[in-house]
This record gives C-alpha cells, structure tokens and sequence, in this order.
C-alpha cells in the first residue's frame, strides 16, 4: 500500500479531526502541520505509535499555526478538535511530508 504524502481536512465542529497521515519504516522523516481559517477553539495535534495504537496529545492550538515536525519510525499523526473544543468558524488544517 502506498502512503499518501499529504492529508487535509476542512473542520467546523468538535470532535473531528483530519485522517491520519502515515510514516512507516526506519530512521527520521519530516513532516509540516498547519492550520489557516478563522475558528474560535482548540486545535490538537495527535500522534499513534504502531503497532500498539495509544494516541498522544502533542501540542494545542487556539490560532491559525504551522509548525515542523519529526517522525522516528513508524507512527501516524492527525490534528482536529477534540469533543467539547470547537465553539465557531472552520480550520482548514493539512499534514504534509
């Protein structure tokens, strides 16, 4: 299976969140989060390791951001608002390689 380099996702309500972009295999790999819109709550960027599953809160965001990231192995990562942190407006957030 091919993995996708890029996942975005338009949000406007709690409890969504973008797919999950995936980075199988071995050594560091690069990664950008971003988000842009006008949205009044709290954006979360997740990661999961594999093949366990457990989800991890990495960082929140109350405003449009873009920020890098590394990746060490195979894990996936995803952002949205978690149930209860969306009040208004869309987040139109991407995970690119």
């Amino acid at each position: 299976m091919e993995l996708e380099d890029e996942v975005s996702a338009a949000l406007v309500a709690s409890d969504t969140f973008s797919d999950w972009l995936r980075f199988r295999g071995v050594g560091d790999q690069n990664f950008e989060v971003e988000a842009s819109g006008t949205f009044v709550g709290t954006l979360t960027v997740q990661t999961r390791s594999v093949p366990n599953g457990g989800v991890i809160d990495l960082e929140d965001f109350t405003d449009p951001f873009s920020r890098k990231g590394e990746s060490v192995g195979s894990l996936d990562v995803r952002v949205g608002f978690k149930a209860a942190a969306h009040s208004s407006g869309q987040a139109d957030v991407v995970i690119r390689r």
